[in-house]
């Protein structure tokens, strides 16, 4: 049985009210969705701004630290006899500590340091003398912990540097999901509104104006800016539908949800970085109480860092303690 018209009418027009709830839950799914985002981005930049005044400082004056220690270090092995055991573990050492300082601040003289030890062969140099780099000039303080204390507490740096460093790796993807979802968005834009595709010279001024918006929104990363403007330049409004023929209800959705799964991807990056930053796993539930907590936290420990390795810094300056040192250290493989 064939249908009829009457019944074809009535199929088309259920499917054109399906796309007319579809476009106006999309919107306002969209909506929340960039609520939501905006609430984790001033969380996230709050918790940037912190970081900057807080915790960034004491990360350049250990980093400091740490370049005085691997003068020190570097000194010792041009002045000083070694086992290969022992120049292996320097060898090591001195890599991980020039890294880390690299990751933090540029310094020459621990690039330099970093070179020569990076394919170092595990045997005495033939000339033992005095190294170019500068001898760390140690004033008097009170010399001050057990041995054993002072490798546990370096262990314990080491450790946290490794946390460190994959909080960082987190961050910096996150990032750069991030910065790929605002380099789509853009590309789409600028397919778009071309003004040189134009023929009608109001369209083509209402384009150049807001491809002026969208390139400021781009060199800004403001993602929310470029959804926005991506709707502005289909011409897509609340309340609408009803005016809207099948075919561009159908375009406008599919823009709406790819919108949304866009908005809902950058929420959740933010919301991954957030909790790396708390020591959270990503199935753990977040709490802003938990970053401040675990901030503070982080701020406490390196502020302890620092203080062991001034201390540190010390002891090493005899070789005998130094020697002594290196025996129970343990290198961090992780």
């Amino acid at each position: 049985m064939k249908p009829t018209p009457a019944s074809l009418t009535t199929s088309s027009q259920l499917e054109t009210n399906v796309q007319q709830q579809d476009f106006e839950q999309l919107l306002q799914a969209i909506a929340r969705e960039k609520n939501r985002l905006a609430d984790w981005q001033a969380l996230a930049n709050l918790h940037q701004r912190e970081v900057l005044a807080k915790y960034m400082p004491l990360r350049r004056q250990y980093a400091e630290q740490q370049a005085l220690l691997i003068y020190l270090i570097d000194a010792h092995w041009h002045r000083e006899r070694f086992t290969p055991q022992q120049m292996d573990k320097l060898n090591q050492l001195l890599r991980l500590l020039c890294e880390q300082v690299l990751t933090v601040t540029s310094n020459s003289t621990v690039e330099a340091i970093q070179q020569r030890h990076l394919f170092q062969p595990i045997k005495q140099p033939l000339n033992p003398t005095a190294s170019q780099e500068p001898v760390v000039e140690l004033d008097e303080y009170s010399v001050f912990e057990q041995e054993q204390q002072a490798a546990a507490e370096q262990r314990a740096a080491q450790k946290k540097a490794a946390k460190q460093k994959t909080k960082q790796a987190r961050e910096q993807t996150t990032s750069l999901k991030s910065t790929q979802s605002i380099r789509a968005v853009y590309r789409e834009l600028v397919a778009v509104l071309h003004p040189d595709r134009e023929p009608d010279p109001a369209e083509q001024a209402r384009k150049t104006s807001l491809m002026q918006q969208v390139n400021v929104a781009y060199q800004e990363q403001d993602l929310l800016k470029l959804l926005e403007l991506q709707l502005a330049a289909e011409q897509i409004q609340p309340g609408k539908a009803k005016q809207l023929a099948a075919e561009r209800l159908e375009h406008y959705n599919r823009i709406l949800t790819k919108q949304l799964k866009q908005l809902q991807a950058a929420s959740q990056n933010l919301e991954l970085g957030l909790k790396a930053a708390a020591h959270l796993r990503p199935s753990e539930i977040f709490s802003s109480k938990r970053l401040k907590q675990s901030f503070k936290a982080d701020v406490k420990l390196l502020q302890q860092q620092l203080n062991s390795i001034q201390h540190l810094l010390l002891e090493l300056s005899e070789i005998q303690s130094f020697k002594l040192w290196l025996s129970s250290y343990e290198l961090n493989t992780d």
